[in-house]
């Protein structure tokens, strides 16, 4: 059985420009996190695919990750190199 994680995003209006809610339902690779796992319902989930589909678009997030640009990757590299 599945439990609900956000209950209240059945009325929450997702907005393209508030990037910080947004990149909750992101993976570190930024792929849409799917429902089963954010407890999102059906009409929910699409409206926060689209405002994630919209902000990319705008350039207000990235399309992918790239982890030989990315300084959190550089950092964890240099310190397993010192282990």
């Amino acid at each position: 059985m599945t439990q609900k994680k956000h209950t209240q995003n059945e009325e929450m209006e997702f907005d393209y420009k508030d990037t910080v809610a947004l990149k909750q339902f992101l993976t570190k690779f930024n792929r849409i996190v799917p429902r089963k796992y954010s407890g999102n319902s059906l009409k929910t989930q699409k409206k926060l695919a689209v405002a994630i589909k919209r902000a990319r678009y705008m350039a207000l997030l990235p399309y992918v990750v790239d982890p030989r640009h990315n300084t959190h990757y550089e950092y964890e590299k240099k310190e397993n190199s010192l282990i």
